[in-house]
């Protein structure tokens, strides 16, 4: 049982360290990223400096809400694993488990409808994860 917990403590980690690489991602962009500019077809360098200031604003808010999420997985498994309420032991996976199915859901439309190389197979490695970690959690 204690190998489980140790994969299980590993697994949420890992995921939180992913979550925590794409929110600095975000934070850090100066530009949009190269699937943006697969999907839409525009160079950064031509779209309006206005456009490009709202763009990388909500980038980075967005990079915020992922960079706090991260926090929150990784620390999950050290605060509230191991507790007996359900809400403390299930609403930090079962968050994550929605932002992750959200990334993926979304990366894998764009992609399917630009045919941009978006990171979506990262984002269903991360829901694979996640869910594999809350099935350890049950037992």
């Amino acid at each position: 049982m204690e190998f489980i917990r140790i994969v299980n403590y590993a697994l949420y980690i890992i995921v939180g360290l992913i979550t925590f690489g794409i929110g600095l991602r975000f934070l850090l962009s100066k530009k949009f990223f190269s699937y943006h500019r697969e999907a839409t077809g525009l160079e950064w360098n031509n779209i309006d400096k206005s456009l490009q200031m709202i763009i990388l604003a909500i980038m980075k808010m967005a990079g915020i809400g992922i960079t706090c999420l991260s926090v929150l997985i990784i620390t999950y498994p050290f605060m509230f694993m191991c507790s007996d309420n359900f809400f403390d032991k299930f609403l930090v996976p079962i968050i994550s488990l929605l932002f992750w199915i959200g990334s993926f859901n979304i990366t894998f439309n764009v992609h399917k409808k630009t045919s941009a190389n978006t990171p979506w197979k990262g984002s269903l490695f991360s829901t694979i994860l996640i869910v594999i970690a809350i099935l350890l959690s049950v037992l």
